[in-house]
């Protein structure tokens, strides 16, 4: 079962430059969402498998390129996680992000 978004997407373009909520996405497969107990509350997306994906349209970069990415991450997963882009989109490659330890 997927939840929709608990947050809707903005109207307009995404400050590629500005935090964008995880659970804002415009189009998901095989993700929920559910309540945070972190700081600030609010919502976090769960349940993410090999092959789920969030999608976030219109992201401005703006006319400079980004050279790095930055993202709050939790996985249980030995290997960690891998980030990227979707084939045939204009956004960098995937990175692997290294297992973060649970506090």
């Amino acid at each position: 079962m997927c939840s929709p978004p608990a947050t809707a997407p903005p109207a307009g373009n995404r400050n590629a430059y500005a935090t964008i909520q995880a659970e804002s996405f415009d189009a998901q497969s095989g993700v929920q969402t559910e309540a945070t107990t972190d700081a600030g509350g609010g919502q976090d997306v769960g349940f993410v498998a090999n092959g789920d994906f969030m999608r976030y349209n219109r992201v401005d970069f703006g006319a400079t390129p980004a050279r790095q990415f930055m993202a709050r991450v939790a996985s249980g997963a030995g290997a960690g996680i891998t980030v990227g882009a979707a084939p045939g989109s204009r956004a960098a490659t995937g990175s692997r992000m290294a297992r973060t330890a649970e506090t």
